[in-house]
């Protein structure tokens, strides 16, 4: 380190007393703009894009506090014994809820796995509740949104 700071020396003694001066007037001004342009202010953005954010969060938790209410708390599915195999009543259910199911694979003996393409969002919850009601359960569920609005891809993992 030192060996860097010498020839800086040298050359800065080696200057009049004139740009000495100036030189010294210049770094009085650019350290505390670097100061400023390198720590300051990005640590400033960074606080207001943080806030921004703690806000954001703050009003969907307020939002999702008020709505809370408004959610039918879930009941523990009812057994009821079924006739048909759980794949036939999926179907079924399906059609009576004017579901298209694209694809229905049997997952074991007490499962199958759906895969659901534009379907009305409120459809797919009210079919979904009816297999719940029925006495099965939905394991896994992944729902897409697509282009319209109120229409989504759904895949799920229901469980007899």
């Amino acid at each position: 380190m030192e060996s860097l700071i010498k020839p800086v020396e040298t050359y800065l003694s080696g200057l009049s007393e004139k740009d000495q001066r100036a030189l010294k007037f210049l770094a009085l001004f650019c350290v505390p703009l670097l100061i400023y342009f390198m720590l300051l202010e990005p640590s400033y953005h960074y606080y207001q894009n943080a806030k921004n954010d703690y806000m954001e969060g703050r009003e969907l938790l307020v939002w999702m506090e008020q709505n809370k209410l408004n959610i039918p708390a879930t009941q523990p599915p009812q057994s009821k014994p079924q006739q048909l195999p759980l794949s036939q009543f999926v179907s079924s259910s399906a059609e009576t809820k004017k579901i298209s199911i694209t694809r229905l694979q049997p997952q074991g003996d007490k499962g199958v796995r759906l895969w659901m393409n534009e379907v009305n969002f409120s459809s797919l919850i009210d079919f979904l509740t009816h297999l719940s009601d029925n006495g099965f359960s939905i394991n896994s569920i992944t729902v897409d949104k697509t282009t319209n609005p109120g229409v989504v891809n759904a895949q799920c993992l229901i469980m007899g």
